[in-house]
């Protein structure tokens, strides 16, 4: 039989997209081959570096918000200042009432732990960070003859 668009026999060549009977105008897509040695080279690279990359990530100079719940016989606490992470270490100033709170600490990998000192009582903040800022949460407790406990939230950021 005659095909229309001329003759056909099993050892006639059809064109590469023709031979996989993709059909006409099909194109064959080349695979690339994958290098091995470079992506467990980049993937080695990235595992190692990965609690110093989390700590860059997080460096810089963050606004902070302190929201505490009522104790010590005082109302509720809400006060803003800021805080300066890096080289893996925090600090911050926050003005609450007419004094201020200041205090430091670690961060490691992506969790900032803080402590510090405010009029009357001492402070413990923890949670997770990243460039945006971070959510921690802690206490102040009375110092210096006070006796109170209360909850805190110290956000960092964008939060």
């Amino acid at each position: 039989m005659i095909h229309p668009f001329g003759r056909f026999s099993p050892d006639t060549r059809l064109a590469p997209g023709l031979q996989a009977g993709i059909g006409v105008g099909s194109v064959r897509r080349k695979r690339r081959p994958i290098r091995h040695g470079a992506l467990l080279g980049a993937l080695l690279i990235a595992v190692a570096q990965g609690g110093t990359a989390q700590a860059q990530r997080a460096d810089g100079t963050y606004p902070v918000t302190l929201a505490c719940d009522a104790g010590g016989g005082s109302g509720p606490v809400r006060a803003s200042g800021s805080a300066t992470i890096g080289g893996g270490q925090g600090t911050y100033e926050v003005r609450v009432g007419s004094g201020r709170e200041t205090g430091s600490g670690t961060l490691a990998g992506g969790r900032l732990t803080l402590s510090g000192k405010g009029p009357g009582y001492e402070a413990r903040y923890a949670g997770e960070v990243s460039g945006r800022g971070g959510f921690l949460s802690g206490i102040q407790t009375g110092a210096g003859g006070k006796s109170f406990r209360r909850a805190c939230q110290f956000i960092l950021g964008d939060g």
